[in-house]
């Protein structure tokens, strides 16, 4: 038989606490005291029970409330042991173009490439995406602004100056997505970029590439263009540096194809 009301309290116990209240309460012109201490004693007994600090003898079942999440621990475990947000990025940072799934694997292949072809130690570096600016920083010969002494070489990859439509105009070619200057010069032709001051340490790849019918993608247009990069800046004898050729077959693509080769990603 269960004599316990729904909030875990005996109903026995409110009874009796209210009757000691009552009897309080008649003691009270007789005994102030004892009319004081019975009161205090119904109360208690009769409203919060004896879960309260203090208070003495045995507890009866705690109320229960309901899970407004449905599970507490789950809850608890989302908070402490978060979600690798890794999981849910599309790879590598933003960049829905690329077919590469892992950028660790992806960045060791340039630092290899970067060595053995252009004779550069890569220090470090960070991927382009949308509206982010790559770069590229490495140690090696720097012909252009060190004497072909060794020096920190740092290239940044520009993706929000130029459109494809500018890239075009300034190469005076026709749908150009990726561009590095051969040295460091003021832009000849007309426009607004009449002037500007550029050269191989910034390289861009066009902000609006991925609108055009293309499986390009921010990271090997950017590895792309580092080649050209680093082949201007170091001035290594590498293939068609330098000569007019088709993207996919010049210095970039040379490059980009070195980095291919060496790119190994860990099992999924």
């Amino acid at each position: 038989m269960n004599i316990t009301d729904p909030s875990g309290q005996f109903w026995l116990f409110k009874l009796l606490g209210a009757l000691l209240a009552f009897i309080g309460i008649l003691l009270g012109p007789v005994s102030p005291g004892a009319s004081a201490a019975l009161i205090n004693l119904g109360m208690s007994l009769a409203g919060v029970g004896f879960a309260t600090p203090g208070s003495f003898g045995t507890a009866g079942t705690p109320p229960t409330f309901p899970d407004p999440l449905g599970n507490t621990q789950a809850t608890l475990n989302s908070i402490y042991h978060p979600i690798d947000p890794s999981k849910f990025a599309t790879p590598p940072f933003l960049d829905p173009g690329s077919t590469v799934s892992d950028f660790v694997a992806w960045m060791r292949a340039v630092g290899e490439c970067a060595q053995t072809k252009m004779g550069v130690e890569m220090k470090s570096f960070d991927a382009s995406s949308a509206g982010h600016n790559g770069k590229f920083v490495g140690w090696g010969a720097d012909t252009l602004r060190n004497g072909g002494n060794d020096a920190t070489i740092t290239v940044v990859n520009n993706v929000n100056r130029f459109s494809v439509s500018d890239l075009s105009e300034i190469n005076n070619r026709r749908n150009i997505h990726g561009w590095t200057p051969r040295k460091e010069r003021k832009l000849l032709p007309g426009g607004p970029w009449y002037g500007e001051k550029v050269s191989p340490y910034e390289n861009y790849t066009a902000y609006d590439f991925a609108s055009y019918d293309t499986n390009e993608s921010y990271l090997e247009l950017q590895t792309h263009e580092l080649g050209h990069s680093l082949a201007d800046i170091t001035d290594v004898a590498v293939p068609f540096k330098g000569l007019p050729m088709a993207s996919d077959v010049d210095t970039g693509a040379w490059f980009l194809n070195c980095v291919k080769d060496n790119y190994k990603p860990s099992p999924q």
